[in-house]
């Protein structure tokens, strides 16, 4: 370590010119010099300023949402339940439904 104390100019240039460098104490190696990555481009502030904007409501629950599609979505989740039901009872094989967590507005009430 005192050694390394007084040559840390001369190991310096050597990892800047690529080499590796690890310093010891007492004969077991305590740490290594690397060199610092430095980025190729800088940062550009702005850069993501012309991406589209999202709605207002995108966080909104799906059942406020204005996409039809995402509208329909609890219909067909009812409607493939029903199914796979029908399809239990045709093959003897145990349903089971799992009753969803409680809200905090379930737990107001």
């Amino acid at each position: 370590m005192h050694e390394a104390r007084n040559q840390l100019s001369k190991l310096v240039q050597a990892v800047l010119a690529g080499g590796d460098v690890v310093i010891a104490r007492n004969g077991i190696p305590a740490t290594r010099l690397v060199k610092v990555h430095t980025p190729d481009a800088m940062r550009k502030p702005g850069a993501w300023a012309d991406l589209p904007k999202t709605d207002e409501d995108w966080d909104a629950p799906v059942s406020y949402s204005k996409d039809p599609d995402l509208q329909k979505a609890p219909q067909a989740l009812m409607r493939a339940s029903e199914k796979a039901r029908l399809l239990a009872e045709q093959t003897g094989t145990t349903f089971v439904v799992r009753k969803p967590a409680p809200t905090a507005k379930a737990n107001k009430q």
